[in-house]
């Protein structure tokens, strides 16, 4: 929807950047409560959207996503219950997508790698519709194509980021 109808749209716009803000206030002033589900849906349509030109804001938007949910690397922070965890996940997924190299980079600078995964991991089985699974299938393939995947020399068979 946004490519088709904002094809124009450069990444840099304030409209663009302006919306993004508005998520992000959005998830922070509610993340307690009862999970801002209509700016983790926006983020989730706009990071893809925008693709490679996206890419100086998707790093903020993770980074922000990643401080907002995450303490100290390891545990999701209160976001509306299971709810709220899904759609983080969802987020992420659309910036793996996006641009797996840059979001594997900004998790493991922020040591959430492997909750990132973990959060996945535990709300996989909500992923039952075929637009989730197109979504996951996709993130899959950017990750394991991005050059932050390394193979141990100890195997080929078990691979860590």
């Amino acid at each position: 929807m946004v490519i088709d109808g904002y094809g124009e749209l450069q990444a840099d716009s304030p409209l663009v950047s302006t919306s993004i803000w508005v998520c992000l206030l959005r998830i922070e002033e509610s993340y307690r409560l009862e999970g801002p589900r209509g700016a983790f849906e926006l983020l989730e349509l706009i990071i893809p959207a925008l693709g490679d030109k996206f890419t100086e804001a998707l790093l903020e938007t993770v980074g922000r996503i990643i401080y907002i949910f995450f303490k100290d690397g390891e545990e999701l922070r209160g976001c509306g219950g299971q709810e709220g965890g899904f759609l983080v996940v969802r987020v992420m997924l659309s910036a793996f997508i996006a641009n797996a190299d840059d979001t594997l980079e900004v998790l493991d600078s922020r040591d959430a790698v492997a909750p990132v995964f973990n959060v996945w991991d535990k709300y996989r089985d909500r992923f039952r519709h075929e637009y989730a699974i197109k979504l996951q299938m996709l993130a899959a393939h950017s990750i394991l194509s991005s050059k932050q995947l390394k193979v141990p020399s100890h195997g080929p068979s078990e691979t860590s980021v």
